[in-house]
């Protein structure tokens, strides 16, 4: 069985290629949607001399209570010896016992061959179960991800403690998701969707649902644009997703180039009066009691211009020439390689064969 070699899979070079290759990423763990996805989530310890049999030590969601046994096909063997990626530069390894393992599961469509299966799907090189669990070895969680040059590796970024406030976090957040659902009234429905459908970059339980809560936000669009035109330019909502669902429940590509250039035509104003007041680096000054303002009308505007692109929609053409000579004269946002977004957007409407 491939596992039993999972410790001599990952050398040094393969560890660093990691980090540097360019491909696809393998596949990995992904906590917040194994949380938001499974029926079970169970703390069990694998029995001794066993591959497979497990006995639940906790519940954190579902049927399944302290105490029972039940058996998972093709479970990796324990103990196993691993490196752990954090320390690859002091060839540090750690032992998986199998004493404490965090499962995500779900119900087995083939029953022949045990009850549960990984909630994951994703086929890493030792099966898709590996991607539906995580290791507890002293306190801290280890994760299996697919090497992109060959083998797997364990690595760890959070504590026991952690990834169970996490997973809390992602079930309170389906709930909300559930309750905002049956919520009758549709602008009220859509400001509590528009909260949920982009998250932070840390924002684990939000990232779970967030697909879901963008769909429910198209629908109510289609019911009634109004309750997403009223959200534009409010820093409360992501204006990149918001465009997005504006374009998603409008109808025909002419009402989809009316919709944008009505955005963008509120925008030349807004960037006329506040442009000259910028320098460089606006966008990622934290100093700058406005940044969160400038930067909502930044996305609003560059997520429109990026939807006009593929319409070839002549009626926006004037405004979008108004809009790159604006342009060409505000101060970059940053030194992150996004400062000639606009601009090159407004090229590529203008000349569909631009660069």
């Amino acid at each position: 069985m491939p596992w039993r070699r999972l410790g001599l899979l990952v050398t040094i070079i393969s560890l660093l290629a990691v980090s540097t290759a360019l491909a696809i990423s393998p596949p990995s763990f992904h906590l917040d949607s194994c949380a938001y996805h499974a029926t079970e989530i169970v703390v069990a310890a694998q029995e001794p001399g066993s591959e497979g049999k497990l006995v639940v030590l906790e519940s954190w969601k579902g049927s399944l209570t302290r105490g029972t046994r039940f058996t998972l096909p093709d479970f990796p063997p324990a103990p196993m010896e691993a490196w752990d990626i954090r320390f690859y530069t002091a060839h540090q390894h750690v032992t998986i016992t199998g004493t404490r393992i965090v499962l995500f599961l779900k119900p087995a469509a083939n029953k022949s061959a045990g009850q549960w299966v990984g909630v994951n799907d994703e086929l890493s090189r030792n099966g898709p179960l590996p991607l539906s669990i995580v290791w507890i070895e002293a306190g801290e969680a280890y994760t299996y991800r697919d090497s992109s040059v060959g083998g797997g590796y364990f690595e760890s970024t959070l504590t026991e403690a952690q990834l169970k406030k996490i997973v809390q976090e992602v079930l309170a957040a389906k709930e909300e998701l559930r309750k905002a659902l049956a919520v009758e009234d549709l602008t009220e429905r859509a400001r509590i969707l528009a909260r949920l459908v982009r998250p932070q970059q840390h924002d684990w339980a939000l990232w779970a649902l967030a697909g879901d809560a963008f769909e429910a936000l198209v629908q109510c669009g289609k019911s009634d644009m109004s309750v997403l035109r009223d959200m534009l330019f409010d820093e409360r909502v992501d204006q990149r997703s918001l465009v997005r669902a504006i374009v998603l429940a409008t109808g025909t590509d002419a009402d989809v180039g009316t919709e944008l250039t009505a955005i963008i035509e509120k925008e030349l104003p807004y960037w006329q009066k506040i442009g000259p007041t910028l320098k460089p680096g606006w966008g990622e000054d934290k100093s700058i009691p406005q940044r969160g303002e400038y930067r909502c009308h930044w996305e609003a505007l560059g997520e429109s211009l990026g939807w006009l692109q593929g319409l070839n929609y002549a009626p926006a053409h004037d405004l979008v020439r108004q809009t790159r000579a604006l342009w060409s004269t505000i101060p970059p946002i940053g030194d992150s390689g996004r400062d000639n977004e606009i601009i090159r957007a407004c090229d590529r409407i203008l000349d569909p064969k631009a660069p």
